[in-house]
């Protein structure tokens, strides 16, 4: 789980990226799925086979984007 996605419709920093990164990485050994929030729910599957399925953010604790209220979670 990561709170927000890394890059384009989330954010730039470390703490996006690592999970994402992770998430990558042990995909070539098991399954893996990184789930997160965002504006829009969606279910991708990277050509690598990771999947990532991004919930519907119903708001953020205290108004910072990096502590979502996720639906369905």
């Amino acid at each position: 789980m990561a709170p927000t996605p890394f890059g384009g419709g989330g954010l730039l920093g470390g703490g996006e990226r690592y999970p994402l990164e992770l998430a990558r990485a042990l995909t070539r050994h098991v399954d893996c799925e990184l789930v997160t929030c965002a504006d829009r729910p969606s279910l991708v599957r990277e050509p690598g086979g990771l999947v990532v399925r991004t919930l519907h953010s119903l708001g953020h604790v205290g108004g910072h984007p990096v502590h979502p209220v996720p639906a369905g979670l």
